[in-house]
């Protein structure tokens, strides 16, 4: 899930004045504004996801089922995409800070129904289990004590 060659020559097509520099301190500002980034994406309602996540590679998924830009990816160096952009419409790099900005005020905010799916999910596990475990517990003593009844031990 790591940049493909020809999304980071766009990058920095886009940015000509900006010419990579790998010293400490510019390495130092792009891990703060990828956690600045990620900060500000999890904010708005996206939560990672690690299952689909690899060690280049950030997923990220928003709660709300409609939302078309539901999955987004964010790498080391802060650039954000779309994990279905083929055009390069929802990419922004880590310079691109306007854009990111738009795209994050167009992100709808997850309702409570959305926020909290998880939640009533471990609950809703939790009811059917102890029903279950409940009829088990009835369907066992009612046959003990119909094996008693009838002298079996």
């Amino acid at each position: 899930m790591s940049l493909r060659d020809e999304e980071q020559q766009k990058s920095i097509h886009d940015a000509p004045d900006i010419t990579p520099v790998f010293d400490e301190s510019d390495i130092t500002i792009a891990g703060a504004q990828t956690f600045g980034r990620l900060r500000a994406l999890v904010n708005k309602g996206y939560k990672p996801d690690f299952e689909k996540s690899d060690d280049s590679c950030l997923s990220l998924s928003h709660p709300q089922k409609r939302f078309k830009y539901k999955d987004m990816l964010l790498d080391s160096s802060g650039t954000v995409w779309w994990r279905y952009d083929q055009d390069y419409s929802m990419h922004f790099s880590r310079w691109e800070k306007k854009r990111f900005d738009r795209f994050l005020r167009g992100v709808p905010s997850p309702s409570w129904w959305d926020r909290t799916q998880e939640l009533r999910e471990r609950i809703y596990a939790f009811v059917i289990g102890a029903v279950v475990c409940f009829v088990i517990y009835i369907v066992v003593s009612e046959t003990i004590s119909f094996a008693t009844l009838l002298g079996w031990r």
